[in-house]
């Protein structure tokens, strides 16, 4: 039973750090972008009717792309558990849904805004996997008997 409450905080430490960090890399992103860019801030386009016609959610969707590429590695490979990764980018992908729905915005640019976080998390997931691969072969090539002199 203590293996089991054991693996529960585990796999949600794990889900709660990717998720952290991609949001809050997300939020840094859009907050430089803001700084440098001196435009709206990006999110405006989940709640205009006109933002629809830029380019504002394509840069939106790589940019939460990238935020939960992040989150997602970090998710995979703190305890090697893959499905971690998937609140990093389901749980913004669905928040960006669910307000881009509550806007009335068209069906195309829900579609754009919820594949960035989408495409981000699987991304992660396969790279995060890849880290863990390729640690496993490094730790299988180590001599048992420590360094050779």
């Amino acid at each position: 039973m203590a293996n089991l409450f054991r693996a529960i905080i585990q796999w949600l430490a794990d889900a709660g750090c990717g998720l952290v960090v991609t949001v809050v890399l997300a939020e840094c992103m859009f907050a430089l972008l803001l700084l440098f860019g001196g435009t709206q801030h990006l999110l405006w386009t989940v709640t205009e009717p006109a933002a629809a016609a830029s380019s504002a959610p394509a840069l939106v969707a790589v940019v939460w792309l990238i935020a939960a590429a992040a989150g997602s590695i970090l998710a995979t490979t703190l305890h090697g558990q893959l499905s971690a990764a998937f609140p990093a980018g389901l749980l913004p992908s669905a928040w960006m849904i669910l307000m881009a729905w509550f806007y009335h915005q068209p069906s195309g640019m829900i579609g754009t805004l919820a594949f960035g976080p989408l495409v981000g998390c699987l991304l992660g997931i396969v790279s995060g996997r890849a880290v863990l691969r390729r640690d496993q072969a490094a730790l299988n090539t180590l001599s048992p008997h420590g360094a050779e002199i």
